[in-house]
């Protein structure tokens, strides 16, 4: 099996992430319980532009009080959620979905990577999410078979992207992500190429 890539929409797929979730041979088999994760898959809905069914749209307005979420979908989100309701699982799902299934290779130049990063509140949870990254991956081989090298804090995928999940600190500012992008301390997603 192999990834095809959506020739019409450069670094869009044939498959969203609603569907990737749903696939039991890729994330599937980690969403078993469809009731727990209703509102993250609203929520992907709206990240991703993706049309949302009125039982959706109900639970959007309800939890951000828009009538409408954006058309297009949104580059940019900021969340408000609990202990244990489900941020760094979402967010491996979101990196490993975005590294696996867009193909960035034609924003790179020769020797470039493109990098998702997360950043992580602390040490401990950027290790939860880098072993929620690395199981992800291995538990589909077609996702497995793209793992080119791995180490504690960053995974190379085939096709030029790397998954690194790193501690908010002295780290992130160090490599300058943090005069870039401007994060605060809770857990992050942002990809860069």
């Amino acid at each position: 099996m192999s990834i095809r890539h959506n020739r019409g929409q450069p670094g869009k797929t044939a498959i969203d992430i609603i569907a990737a979730m749903s696939d039991p041979n890729l994330f599937g088999q980690h969403f078993r319980n469809a009731d727990d994760w209703v509102a993250w898959k609203v929520f992907l809905h709206s990240l991703f532009g993706l049309p949302l069914d009125e039982k959706q749209l109900a639970l959007f307005r309800q939890c951000t009080g828009r009538k409408d979420p954006p058309v297009g979908g949104t580059n940019e989100a900021w969340l408000v959620v609990g202990r244990r309701g489900g941020k760094s699982f979402i967010l491996a799902t979101l990196a490993v979905f975005l590294a696996c299934f867009r193909d960035w290779r034609q924003y790179l130049g020769p020797g470039e990577r493109g990098t998702i990063m997360i950043i992580a509140a602390d040490r401990k949870q950027a290790r939860v999410i880098m072993r929620y990254v690395g199981g992800l991956l291995a538990s589909a081989p077609m996702l497995r078979e793209l793992i080119i090298h791995q180490t504690r804090e960053r995974i190379d995928l085939e096709r030029k992207v790397t998954i690194e999940v790193h501690p908010f600190g002295l780290a992130a500012y160090d490599a300058g992500i943090l005069n870039r992008c401007g994060v605060a301390g809770r857990t992050s997603i942002l990809a860069y190429f």
